[in-house]
């Protein structure tokens, strides 16, 4: 459906709707490359941990598993 003022057909600004939509696309993968990034810490974290745990022979506590 065309959109007339004034007798001129009114078209949307493709431009500015599409530098939106890339804008949000990129902070959205900003986001989830930090997410991302955070659960791999969180890993290694816990892996080191586990290591450590079956070298020494330790007994992991409960208040360290929350960790």
């Amino acid at each position: 459906m065309k959109k007339y003022v004034r007798g001129v057909i009114v078209i949307p600004d493709y431009e500015k709707m599409y530098k939106q939509m890339v804008n949000a696309a990129e902070d959205a993968i900003k986001i989830l490359i930090e997410a991302q990034r955070n659960c791999e810490e969180m890993y290694i974290e816990d892996a080191e941990r586990q290591e450590h745990f079956a070298n020494t022979g330790e007994k992991c506590s409960l208040q360290e598993k929350e960790r």
